[in-house]
């Protein structure tokens, strides 16, 4: 005979419910989808370029890591062309203070690490920026490269 289960803790009767209606499994529901593993992200995966949440097939928003999350909302605020309208001696630091500063709580919480700074003139106040980073939480290096200004 089976075990008897209180009414308390278990439906009453004399054996569990779900050996004669068994529960189909599953696939665990993912939330925030890497769009490579497939696993789960911390973050809502926004593209840098349109700065706009991404969406899987399905409707699901796609995922990506929070510090990769945080670094891109502070770096995307920053305005090149308004904030190096001349070239003078002084122009590389002041372009790697600006994103320096604008990730300073990210860096003073130790998630992130700046690695390198590659800073391209072209035109006549033309600048492309590449940075080299690294996510300190997952050992993850990334490059951020905003859009090119200038002419």
């Amino acid at each position: 005979m089976g075990a008897v289960y209180g009414a308390g803790t278990q439906p009453a009767g004399w054996t569990a419910p779900a050996a004669y209606y068994p529960l189909t499994q599953k696939p665990p529901y993912v939330v925030f989808p890497d769009s490579v593993t497939g696993a789960s992200d911390t973050g809502r995966y926004i593209d840098p370029s349109t700065r706009r949440f991404v969406y899987t097939q399905s409707g699901d928003p796609q995922g990506m890591p929070t510090v990769a999350q945080l670094v891109l909302i502070a770096w995307g605020t920053i305005s090149l062309s308004a904030a190096v309208p001349t070239f003078d001696s002084n122009w590389q630091n002041q372009v790697q203070m600006l994103y320096v500063n604008a990730a300073k709580g990210i860096l003073a919480a130790k998630l992130m690490q700046i690695l390198s700074f590659t800073l391209t003139r072209f035109g006549r106040n033309g600048l492309k920026v590449a940075i080299k980073w690294k996510d300190l939480t997952t050992s993850i290096e990334n490059t951020y490269s905003p859009t090119a200004t200038g002419s």
